[in-house]
Formats: structure tokens, C-alpha cells, sequence
């Protein structure tokens, strides 16, 4: 897929093409941003898609979820939704800088020389150009080759941010201390809210 170069915040000139899509716009205008340690800023809610029961589902509940006003939607490659989200993207009619796409890669794809080409096939599943968030989804394997390839794609304009999402215990900061030791993009910190609670997060000094 032929990817545009995106060389700051996105300018692009996508047009309504419609009053129902108008009405959409509209409804994003009380949704609470925050500002990034890179100035970009960020929807502050966002929809979740872990656990969709098929691809055509997740297209469905994104798009019910843009046209009520969300414009960040969380994926993974881990969550073989990806494709869903992107449908759900373009069918909205919604300009594609106003929709916050945060996806993950998963531990097979670390590496450096190897993140790179999972994140080209990430944006071919996606049907975008570029991604605003990407996680290195757990601090396992060659995480800090596949941060050096995120700060590569940062610089080629295929994604805006990229951050670590940090498992552990405090019994183990030193994930948090060999990727900081060797970044030059410094990680963002996160948090999010779940309906539902599959184990114990812990939050260290260095992202607090």
C-alpha cells in the first residue's frame, strides 16, 4: 500500500460530503483532550476493541461509537481487529485527523529491523497512512530493538507517538530502566480504564 509521509500534525483537506456527517462533527465537540509531551493532543476517551466477536463487529461498534461522538479507538494485533477499525474509519466520513488511532504490536513482531516491517503491515491491515499511538504491548523479548524501529517510523511519519505499556511489579523496574537507558523518544505515560480486571498494573516512579 502506498503511504503518504506525514511530516507534522496532519493538514489534510478531507470535505464533508454530507449534512449527516456534519451532524457527527458536531457531536466530537465536548470530548475532553489531553496534551502529550510532544504537544500533540490526544482525545482523552476512547473506545476499546479487545474481545470483538468478529472483524464486522468491530466495524460496527466503531462506527456506532464515531457517530456518537468518540474520536480515539484502541486496537491491537494481538485483537485481529484491526482491518474492522479501518472500515469503520472511512465509512464514518469523518476527516482522518480527527480520529485518534492507537494500535499495539505484539512480542513476535520485536526487533530492530523487524518492528519496522510489522508496523508497514500494520497500516496495510488499518487501510491508513499513518498511526497516532503505537505500543510496545509488554516489555518482553526484543522490546527495546522494536523501540528503536517505533522512533524510526516516528521519524518517517508512519506514526505520530509511540509509547511502552508497562507490566510488571515493582519487583521488576527494570524494563522501565533498560528501554529510558537507550530511548531517544522518551515514552509517554498511560493510563486506562476497564469494565473488567485481568491482573495487577503497576506504576513505577519514572512514568508517574
Amino acid at each position: 500500500m502506498k503511504k503518504r509521509i506525514i511530516t507534522g500534525l496532519a493538514a489534510l483537506t478531507s470535505m464533508v460530503s454530507s449534512a449527516a456527517a456534519q451532524d457527527i462533527y458536531r457531536t466530537a465537540a465536548n470530548v475532553p483532550m489531553v496534551q502529550l509531551n510532544n504537544g500533540i493532543l490526544m482525545p482523552q476517551f476512547g473506545l476499546g476493541t479487545f474481545f470483538q466477536p468478529s472483524d464486522s463487529v468491530c466495524e460496527q461498534s466503531c462506527l456506532t461509537a464515531l457517530k456518537a461522538g468518540y474520536r480515539h479507538i484502541d486496537t491491537a494485533h494481538a485483537y485481529n481487529d484491526e482491518a474492522g477499525v479501518g472500515r469503520a474509519v472511512k465509512e464514518s466520513g469523518i476527516p482522518r485527523e480527527e480520529i485518534w488511532i492507537t494500535s499495539k504490536l505484539w512480542p513476535t513482531e520485536y526487533g530492530e529491523g523487524k518492528t519496522l516491517k510489522a508496523i508497514d503491515e500494520m497500516l496495510g491491515r488499518l487501510q491508513l497512512d499513518y498511526i497516532d499511538l503505537l505500543y510496545v504491548h509488554q516489555p518482553v523479548g526484543d522490546f527495546v530493538g522494536a523501540w528503536k524501529d517505533m522512533e524510526k517510523a516516528v521519524a518517517m511519519g508512519y506514526i505520530f507517538f509511540d509509547t511502552a505499556e508497562v507490566y510488571g511489579t515493582p519487583d521488576h523496574p527494570h524494563h522501565n530502566e533498560e528501554l529510558l537507558g537507550k530511548a531517544n523518544l522518551y515514552p509517554e505515560r498511560f493510563r486506562s480504564i476497564s469494565q473488567y480486571s485481568v491482573g495487577v498494573r503497576s506504576c513505577f516512579e519514572l512514568f508517574v
